[in-house]
């Protein structure tokens, strides 16, 4: 299953570890839009929620072709935190947070000509 993934779960990120058996496919942008990135607070974890279409951002982030175990972890971990795992493109798959919630953050890179959004694990 391809996993896409954008905050604690990067490479670099807290959790990283968790999908450390799976292969990593490179970095990824979403090709639906609609999008938007917010954060729990400070430099802690992201929310990515959907908004509308007319709204035109995307989420930058890596995928994965993720294990059956790392798959299961990534589970345990985000559905605890209120994630729904959803297909956001095509046989694509990322943890997104049902409403709109969180704050601002300098982790939100936000390019306005690409009309992407990306967080950065500082």
């Amino acid at each position: 299953m391809k996993l896409f993934v954008y905050g604690t779960l990067k490479r670099d990120g807290a959790l990283g570890n968790v999908l450390k058996d799976s292969k990593f496919l490179g970095e990824y942008t979403t090709k639906s839009k609609g999008y938007a990135m917010s954060s729990a607070g400070g430099n802690s974890f992201p929310f990515v929620y959907y908004t509308n279409q007319s709204n035109p951002y995307r989420i930058k982030g890596e995928l994965f072709d993720v294990d059956f175990g790392g798959l299961r972890r990534a589970i345990n971990i985000e559905r605890s935190a209120g994630y729904k795992l959803l297909e956001i493109d095509n046989d694509i798959y990322s943890f997104i947070y049902p409403k709109q919630i969180g704050t601002y953050s300098n982790n939100i890179r936000v390019d306005n000509n690409k009309k992407v959004m990306e967080w950065v694990n500082l």
